[in-house]
């Protein structure tokens, strides 16, 4: 780790350990930031700004999982009371998607069907999480304890008081509902100088820590202590990814993607090939088919670039048949962006993995980020 992004990493844990958390809602925003500046804004470029409706996207995509019961129940996600009740109330970002997804199909448990199936109520739920971001973690993230560090961005709106109303800066007017995606209504979070390569470099770490924190928060507000709750908040569903098996078998001619041996269907497993631990991208440009073996190995590894330079040689046609067949998300920009700004911003001494136990320096990183380049402008 380069040592100009320790400040940077000191000042991302007091905001982890010293924030007001009242609800997840900080967690899924540092998440979508991230997710956001590890895709590269779809470029292969760290980004300068993200706006609101981007956050928001990345919010519901995040909160999407936890819609589904745990144990009988939608877990809640607030420390706030109903007043004159007992019980707590339950985060109004969760409350809306929990409403849609009931509307849309309650055993569908993937966000890029729902969108599909029900476009206009999905933006719409989306519209709602957006103001929801405005009027209350965007303004907030950044308090530690009693005062405010932004470290990480500024905007041109701010809120005082507890349930007080976003204001511009400048104090020259309320914002209100209906201005969300208004062009008047300035929505950009400018991030400051190094924030996105520092939180692409941090990714594998910031994100299993905020995972952690906020399963942590949810267990304690739910008085459940469970090892599942973790894996039932962030895991992937390895049976929905069990739909587009057969169609990657059949790219990959029955051979693993990694040591390239033929192998039975029923014996191969999908991989996340950015790990999903690091990027949590589940569209089929980063999913490849290995045996269970290699995916046992690889874990949470990143591949070398022998690996990498074949998994970005792949057809995107052929790969878009595949996903169009099983009904699954198919972002190929997103998919190469993600690896350039992951293997652009290799920390020093970092090795990557070719097989077994072997890892290996990253050779010929270079080329692959001239090729992801070509992809992205091509």
């Amino acid at each position: 780790m380069a040592p100009e992004i320790m400040p940077f990493l000191e000042r991302m844990l007091l905001l982890l350990g010293q924030g007001n958390f009242t609800t997840t809602y900080k967690y899924a925003v540092l998440l979508a930031l991230v997710d956001l500046c590890v895709e590269g804004a779809g470029r292969g470029v760290p980004p300068s700004t993200v706006t609101t409706r981007q956050v928001a996207e990345k919010v519901v995509e995040t909160y999407w999982p936890h819609t589904a019961t745990f144990d009988g129940k939608v877990l809640t996600q607030g420390t706030n009371r109903h007043p004159g009740r007992s019980e707590r109330s339950q985060a109004g970002i969760l409350s809306i998607l929990v409403k849609l997804r009931e509307e849309v199909h309650p055993d569908d448990s993937s966000a890029f069907r729902a969108r599909r199936k029900r476009r206009d109520r999905y933006q719409q739920a989306v519209r709602e999480v957006e103001w929801i971001l405005i009027k209350q973690p965007i303004p907030r993230l950044q308090v530690i304890g009693s005062y405010e560090d932004r470290f990480l961005y500024e905007i041109d709106w701010k809120v005082e008081g507890r349930s007080g109303s976003p204001t511009l800066v400048d104090g020259s007017r309320t914002l209100k509902a209906g201005e969300v995606g208004d062009p008047a209504f300035d929505n950009r979070l400018r991030l400051k100088e190094g924030v996105a390569e520092s939180l692409i470099q941090l990714a594998p770490v910031l994100r299993p820590l905020i995972h952690r924190q906020w399963a942590a928060m949810v267990a304690k507000i739910n008085e459940h202590e469970d090892s599942r709750l973790e894996e039932h908040l962030f895991g992937r569903e390895r049976a929905a990814l069990a739909d587009v098996r057969p169609g990657l078998w059949d790219l990959q001619k029955g051979r693993c993607f990694y040591c390239e041996k033929a192998a039975k269907l029923e014996a191969t497993q999908v991989d996340h090939f950015l790990p999903w631990s690091r990027h949590p991208d589940d569209s089929l440009g980063n999913l490849v088919l290995a045996d269970a073996g290699c995916n046992q190995k690889k874990t949470d590894f990143l591949a070398d670039i022998g690996h990498a330079l074949r998994w970005e040689a792949r057809a995107s046609e052929e790969l878009e048949e595949v996903a169009t067949a099983a009904n699954w998300p198919f972002e190929p920009s997103k998919s190469w962006s993600s690896a350039l700004m992951v293997y652009g911003h290799l920390s020093p001494g970092v090795r990557l993995w070719r097989s077994g136990r072997e890892l290996v320096e990253p050779e010929g990183v270079g080329e692959l980020t001239a090729r992801l380049r070509g992809r992205l402008v091509g």
